[in-house]
């Protein structure tokens, strides 16, 4: 996964394992915007309420933990937007098609019960 987000997003990405599942969060410029994605791919700001992101020391590219899937290779990089919006753009109809998968697959297992 670290290499495609890497060639896709050319910029900083942090990994975190939640209880609830996985994020990668790409770090991007602070622009005011309508974001296109606000279900499938919040875009957090010092508006958004409730949410935090804690971003490990630069040493941190390995789990235990929360770590850098891609390292920043300067100060000051950033991925782009339009760079960010196009790999989402492109990824929804995957993750769509994987959860349609698991809930047909849950929808099967209760079934069964």
């Amino acid at each position: 996964m670290s290499a495609l987000l890497a060639k896709e997003l050319r910029g900083p990405v942090v990994h975190d394992r939640h209880e609830i599942g996985v994020s990668y969060y790409a770090l991007v410029p602070a622009e005011p915007l309508k974001w296109p994605y606000p279900d499938e791919a919040p875009y957090l700001t010092s508006d958004t309420s409730d949410s935090w992101l804690g971003v490990p020391d630069i040493s941190r590219t390995r789990p235990p933990g929360s770590h850098w899937t891609v390292p920043p290779r300067f100060v000051g990089d950033l991925c782009r937007m339009e760079r960010l919006a196009g790999f989402i753009l492109r990824s929804l109809p995957v993750l769509r098609a994987h959860e349609e998968t698991l809930e047909k697959a849950r929808e099967e297992e209760g079934g069964k019960q």
